[in-house]
């Protein structure tokens, strides 16, 4: 079985301060550079425009070409979360040329002793966070077998049923074979930050 773990490397205070969730309406640039961790090996947030997808997407394929076998599970990691960053977000970026595919979120991508961490954020509506915590909790419940057969389940839905987000994460859960660690951050009456953080071991 897999168990979800509450003492995450991305949620314990002190450890990666990426949320930017501040009263302070100033960034300080200093403080950013030298009191986040050496081991970020990528770091954005932002509007996930294709364009910058793609450009982050053979950012990581060049850092981990060492690892190949983490490497190819993490790219596709990556697809799943900056797409639902960048279709589901409720932060958009007006400058973007294509509002409707800009939602804007953070993504970083860790490296521990024995496991590569990769981690995204980003706004969601406070009425979808019962139904996004179930599907965490019900996929963390699950073995390898019994994701792969949740999977098939939801790919053999009707379109209109389907939900993408949903498959996305079963399909990230099998990538990385380890627990999805996440944390709802209540923001105000209408949204929340839901930080997600999946794990991928180098061997």
């Amino acid at each position: 079985m897999l168990h979800s773990q509450t003492n995450s490397i991305v949620f314990q205070a002190g450890k990666l301060d990426l949320i930017g969730l501040s009263n302070s309406e100033d960034f300080n640039l200093f403080d950013y550079h030298f009191r986040t961790n050496n081991n970020i090996l990528l770091s954005y947030k932002g509007p996930f425009e294709q364009a910058n997808i793609s450009v982050m997407g053979e950012s990581i394929r060049d850092i981990l070409g060492p690892f190949e076998k983490a490497g190819k599970k993490i790219f596709k990691i990556f697809i799943e979360l900056v797409q639902n960053i960048g279709h589901n977000s409720e932060e958009r970026n007006q400058y973007c040329r294509n509002q409707e595919e800009s939602g804007v979120g953070s993504v970083v991508l860790i490296e521990s002793p024995d496991c590569f961490h990769l981690v995204s954020g980003n706004l969601i509506k406070n009425e979808s966070v019962p139904i996004l915590q179930a599907k965490c909790e019900q996929i963390n419940q699950l073995d390898i077998e019994g994701l792969r057969g949740l999977k098939r389940e939801q790919l053999e839905l009707p379109n209109s049923k389907k939900g993408g987000a949903n498959i996305g994460m079963i399909h990230m859960a099998i990538l990385s074979e380890h627990p999805l660690e996440f944390t709802i951050f209540e923001i105000n009456s209408a949204v929340s930050f839901f930080a997600l953080s999946v794990k991928v071991d180098k061997q």
